[in-house]
């Protein structure tokens, strides 16, 4: 269930809760200055969301105190974090993008895409690397069938060596029997 949906925030209370909860885990304790240092916002916009959340029920906040995440908060918070991460290993380990670019491109899409769909790229990557034909070897393929000028010579190399493996297999169980 997407609990973030059920409690109606929008893509910015989604980033501060997220937010706190990346900063409880590093830090144990969030003060209103470590969220606006974490998301780039002004100290007034970071008070304003504090507020909203508050009202929702999933903080604490009083000024010039720490703030915790309730119950329900914290449940939230987890799922909006899970959904990042998640995102950000699809990107970076099946797709190939970089570190950086991953995890800016999954805080956008964390906001569109369901907790459904989401499941459903993480069971297929999943999927990609314990399949026999698939795995580590046939993502780092994915990676060189991705220049443009040389993809008829990087399929040519890549099916030799899926032969040569295969022979390989083949070798090993006629000397196992």
């Amino acid at each position: 269930m997407d609990h973030a949906q059920s409690v109606n925030l929008s893509e910015s209370l989604e980033d501060y809760i997220e937010a706190i909860f990346r900063i409880i885990l590093e830090k144990h304790e969030v003060k209103p200055k470590d969220i606006a240092r974490a998301l780039n916002v002004a100290g007034a916009s970071v008070t304003g969301a504090l507020r909203m959340l508050t009202e929702k029920g999933l903080i604490h906040y009083a000024p010039y105190d720490d703030i915790s995440l309730t119950p329900k908060g914290e449940l939230i918070a987890e799922e909006i974090y899970n959904r990042h991460l998640k995102l950000k290993s699809f990107l970076k380990n099946m797709l190939q993008i970089e570190e950086k670019e991953a995890d800016e491109t999954a805080c956008r899409m964390e906001h569109a895409v369901s907790t459904r769909i989401i499941n459903k790229l993480v069971r297929f990557a999943e999927f990609i690397e314990s399949c026999p034909r698939g795995g580590r070897l046939w993502i780092s393929g994915f990676e060189h069938n991705c220049d443009p000028d040389d993809k008829l010579e990087n399929c040519r190399e890549c099916v030799l060596v899926t032969l040569e493996r295969i022979e390989q297999k083949q070798s090993q169980k006629k000397v196992n029997q």
